[in-house]
């Protein structure tokens, strides 16, 4: 039985032991010790890019002393630039932007008339998910129009509003692509008849550009 005691107390001697030199020898490793953390891409700063703009839906209005006359179907593309700014709050960015794109954009029915600029300036709001900045936009567009089969219509320029929203996707520290949507809403106001012509369009936007 004495025999029987001292293995028992020997063998848990011996265990104990065994385990106090595992646990004094662990050193925790960095992964454990800190908890992992999603990176938040940085979009502060100036920014500028090339840009292509497709019309997907857009008409043409003409107003006669406050009577719709005729309207017409609108189609085409533009292409250009874009420059921006942007301030970041942790995930929240905020900024303004401003693009010049040229182009027809012209009547389905009658290509005589078309638009052949467009300049939009934007006040953007965006949250950054990843590599990602989603944002929602609005601001003001002013387009230039000719209408070559009607005297006096030609040369014109169309005031008014945009709204839309997008997606930039960070593909390197500076480098970045993106696409958007936005609708423009412009008029031009006339002394003669017709008394305005209106001008609505909605297009897709692709984007390729860099941070400064």
């Amino acid at each position: 039985m004495k025999k029987t005691i001292l293995s028992i107390a020997a063998m848990s001697a011996f265990a104990i032991s065994a385990t106090a030199g595992e646990l004094a020898g662990y050193v925790p490793s960095d992964d454990a010790a800190m908890p992992a953390v999603s990176a938040v891409t940085d979009w502060s700063g100036f920014y500028g890019g090339l840009t292509g703009s497709f019309v997907t839906r857009g008409v043409n209005q003409y107003y006669y002393s406050g009577v719709i006359g005729d309207s017409h179907d609108l189609t085409g593309a533009q292409y250009g630039g874009f420059a921006g700014y942007n301030l970041q709050r942790n995930n929240f960015v905020y900024g303004a932007e401003a693009a010049l794109l040229f182009g027809d954009v012209y009547q389905i029915t009658r290509p005589a008339f078309f638009s052949d600029m467009s300049m939009d300036i934007k006040a953007r709001v965006g949250y950054v998910a990843g590599s990602a900045l989603i944002y929602g936009f609005a601001g003001g567009s002013m387009v230039t129009w000719d209408n070559n089969s009607s005297a006096g219509l030609t040369n014109r320029a169309a005031t008014g509003f945009n709204y839309g929203a997008g997606i930039d996707l960070a593909v390197s520290d500076r480098l970045f692509v993106g696409v958007e949507y936005i609708m423009r809403d412009s008029a031009t106001e006339f002394n003669e008849n017709p008394a305005s012509v209106h001008l609505a369009t909605s297009a897709v936007q692709v984007r390729i550009g860099s941070k400064f």
